[in-house]
């Protein structure tokens, strides 16, 4: 299987990916836990389930702003 890496550079992005997704109603995430383990599993989930990808996510939520 392919693994994406998600250009996540600051718990800011983390959570404002969390954020894009879950006004998707795509898969809600916690964002309370700002670990690198919660990180990892962020970004695996993401390339297991193929939801978006950052750039993705920000454009997507541009569009609905």
């Amino acid at each position: 299987m392919l693994k994406t890496k998600i250009p996540i550079t600051s718990v800011s992005h983390q959570q404002h990916v969390c954020y894009c997704i879950r006004t998707c109603n795509v898969i809600f995430l916690d964002v309370q836990d700002n670990t690198m383990q919660y990180l990892e599993r962020f970004i695996t989930i993401l390339s297991v389930w193929q939801v978006v990808n950052y750039n993705s996510a920000l454009q997507h939520h541009e569009k609905l702003n």
